[in-house]
């Protein structure tokens, strides 16, 4: 018997890093007294889960774009403006290229806005929420586009 994880297993155990990764993030957007190596942390957990959905041979647009997402979130929080915007310009171009549903192209706009409003660029952050709110209205689900919707209350634009 081997030790050596066969390629079906290995894809497996990507999967599951990207899930928990992710979340382990998550908790840590959460957390209202964040320390710095809390941000070091939530920062570490977005990069790692988003390269192993790219070790995943059958990953989707939707994996992607949801993982620049999340690093767009945390890199704005950090208050590291640049980077928050790469990652959502990133999940921008995932979102429309795959035509993915008004939800997710409404976050890319999102993370774009909160990006922009992070370099003090209100105006264009402004925009990017106007354009988010105008994909949120084709949001069927109520209880997904008031999440939404409240998310972005929260930018400071």
């Amino acid at each position: 018997m081997s030790d050596t994880p066969t390629k079906e297993q290995l894809q497996q155990i990507h999967r599951g890093f990207a899930a928990q990764c992710f979340n382990a993030c998550w908790d840590l957007i959460d957390k209202h007294d964040r320390s710095a190596q809390d941000d070091e942390t939530m920062r570490r957990l977005a990069e790692v889960s988003l390269w192993h959905w790219t070790q995943v041979t059958d990953h989707t647009a939707l994996q992607m774009s949801v993982g620049y997402w999340q690093l767009s979130r945390v890199y704005a929080i950090s208050g590291l403006c640049e980077r928050a915007l790469d990652y959502a310009e990133h999940c921008m171009a995932v979102s429309s290229a795959a035509e993915l549903a008004a939800f997710y192209r409404a976050y890319a706009w999102e993370a774009r806005a909160r990006a922009l409003a992070t370099c003090g660029q209100h105006e264009e952050a402004a925009s990017a929420i106007r354009s988010a709110r105008d994909l949120a209205a084709e949001v069927e689900d109520a209880e997904s586009r008031a999440m939404l919707e409240k998310d972005l209350d929260s930018i400071s634009a």
